[in-house]
């Protein structure tokens, strides 16, 4: 018995010890995965004891369960006797809880998130001061008030380090029981850790401070309901469906919204002014119905979409970016010793200087020697940005120009500020500022658990814990690293198996992609409208072509078509291609065929 890895770099393994009834039943193991712990390596093999079954090939649960287990995260339930000291979903705070804490229940302050969200870790406020400055309050969820350091359930916190989001369900870093209790859900009295400033109307920060808060939100916004406010301030459409808590009105909301949304306005262009660079790619988002699941309980994919960003998605980020900024400035300030900070490595000059030396052979011209000249130089190919080059084959070239672009990139990673020896290394490449770290979002990341803590010792002037050394810190920064880029490949792949798995429902369906890459053996390409990439092998077609393929100026494809023996048709970096895209036979993987051009 011979077991294949998913993973191609590993040998065939050899099992240490054969089901019972796999001789006698060797069918039932067919197409069967198992999850094996490889104990030895020894050139063309391997050998492993096999540790439980995962289920069939091509089934969704057991294909999921597969892409959880191989990157080796965890989402069991919590053990009851971890979340024995946590209050209850009814809790009500206490004067112990409210000790020392400014009162801000009685301030205009709201959540903006996805329509279906359910963890709420971040609410903002906004007035106008006397004086006509603004005071701009980022409130994020206390989850350390309740999340002791050192605690039983922080040490399994702390292992998972981060939610898990897959198209039909989330595995949430903390216990349900923990998510109801922090949530900053309208009309709820709520414990927040707060940045406050005060700004004049053209975004100039006069002063800021931080300060442990009581809040109320008095609204669950949606991005589509901030955005129609953005979009049309004087309309109260959302009258009768916005469950607003408090003496506020829909208007009196779309006033600060729109108070924000003008701010956030002139950070952004400070921000890209001062240098900073996005690179953003298709997010192909799966849409499910529960109500139509299939035996294993997992619910069937209906639809898809691009994730689509609204100038609300952008106001949220603007601040809470701003709020990483000012938290990281503060805590290498006060402990430059052991800080938990975010930092981006410039790209290497060789892969970067590369791409720039292909995109020349096309007369794209592209400037990366700092990540300002990157996004202007890319800017000036963007349809959203260049009014003379708006048509589609320009967005799908920007598909590829940033694609081979964000391959040249190196991965933002956390880590102990004393392990970095130049403070210019700890700088953040694509944000251009020199300290970062992650602060708002505690309820599904731990990194901004331990941030919490950190800042709390900085503005109390406290000394931290003795547990708290360089050791630990980058201890936790590795783990959350690992943790974070597990769960971004499980999202990913994923999506694609939903996706594949529609595509089989559907028996495939022709489409429009353009080329990334070409090599000789095959084309890789991008699903226009949707945003895969997609191996073509150009194997698949040698009996209705002939293909030759032509190392000159730059790598092409010339494809005879038998049927089309007046011409031939020439591939290579952004050519538009047809392709046929089908569901492997008994896998929940794509293959794409090459078509004749229309």
């Amino acid at each position: 018995m011979l077991l294949y890895p998913k993973d191609q770099r590993i040998p065939l393994v050899v099992p240490e010890s054969i089901p019972v009834l796999y001789h006698s039943q060797p069918d039932l193991y067919k197409n069967v995965m198992f999850l094996i712990s490889i104990d030895s390596w020894e050139q063309i093999y391997a050998s492993g004891r096999i540790l439980s079954v995962v289920g069939k090939v091509g089934e969704i649960e057991a294909e999921l369960q597969a892409i959880i287990l191989e990157h080796n995260l965890d989402v069991l339930p919590y053990r009851e006797e971890l979340l024995e000291e946590l209050p209850g979903s009814d809790y009500i705070l206490t004067d112990d809880d409210m000790k020392d804490r400014e009162d801000w229940r009685h301030e205009c302050v709201f959540t903006i998130d996805p329509a279906t969200a359910i963890d709420l870790d971040d609410a903002i406020s906004c007035k106008v001061l006397d004086n006509g400055n603004y005071e701009v309050g980022v409130h994020i969820s206390d989850v350390t008030h309740y999340l002791k350091f050192s605690s039983p359930l922080d040490m399994e916190v702390s292992k998972r380090a981060t939610s898990i989001y897959l198209p039909h369900t989330t595995y949430h870093m903390l216990p349900e029981k923990l998510c109801q209790i922090c949530s900053l859900s309208a009309g709820k009295d709520r414990l927040a850790f707060s940045v406050i400033w005060e700004m004049t109307s053209d975004a100039e920060i006069v002063k800021h401070h931080f300060a442990k808060t009581i809040i109320r939100s008095c609204c669950q916004l949606s991005y589509d309901m901030a955005q129609a406010m953005i979009e049309n301030p004087e309309k109260t459409q959302f009258q009768n469906s916005l469950n607003i808590k408090g003496n506020y009105t829909v208007s009196s909301l779309s006033n600060v919204v729109n108070n924000l949304f003008k701010l956030s306005n002139q950070l952004r262009n400070k921000r890209f002014d001062n240098g900073a660079l996005r690179l953003d790619q298709p997010k192909l988002q799966i849409c499910t119905d529960t109500t139509l699941s299939q035996e294993q309980g997992i619910p069937i994919p209906v639809n898809y979409h691009l994730e689509e960003r609204k100038d609300s998605n952008s106001l949220v980020e603007e601040f809470m970016l701003l709020a990483n900024v000012t938290v990281a400035t503060k805590l290498y300030t006060a402990i430059p010793e052991m800080a938990l900070l975010r930092i981006h490595k410039d790209p290497s000059k060789y892969s970067l200087n590369t791409v720039c030396d292909t995109l020349r052979k096309y007369g794209i011209h592209l400037n990366g020697e700092t990540a300002k000249s990157l996004q202007a130089s890319i800017r000036h190919y963007d349809p959203e940005y260049n009014a003379i080059s708006v048509n589609n084959s320009m967005k799908y070239i920007m598909t590829v120009i940033i694609n081979l672009c964000s391959k040249t990139m190196m991965r933002a990673e956390y880590i102990c500020s004393s392990t970095i020896s130049s403070l210019q290394d700890l700088r953040h490449y694509a944000l251009n500022v020199p300290l970062y770290t992650h602060f708002t979002s505690p309820i599904r990341r731990y990194s901004d658990c331990v941030v919490h803590r950190l800042l709390h010792a900085a503005i109390e002037n406290k000394s931290l814990s003795e547990k708290w050394t360089t050791k630990l810190c980058s201890k936790i920064a590795a783990n959350c690293n690992a943790k974070k880029y597990s769960a971004k490949l499980v999202q990913e792949q994923s999506t694609e198996l939903f996706f594949a798995h529609m595509v089989g429902l559907a028996d495939g369906f022709d489409a429009s992609a353009i080329v990334l890459y070409v090599k000789e053996e095959g084309i890789e390409v991008i699903l226009c409208d949707i945003g895969i990439k997609l191996r073509v092998d150009l194997k698949e077609i040698e009996h209705t072509a002939t293909v030759k393929y032509l190392m000159e100026y730059v790598p092409t494809i010339i494809v005879s078509w038998k049927e089309q023996s007046s011409t031939a048709q020439v591939i290579n970096l952004f050519s538009l291609v047809h392709v046929r895209v089908e569901k492997i036979k008994e896998e929940l993987r794509l293959k794409a065929t090459l078509l004749p051009p229309l």
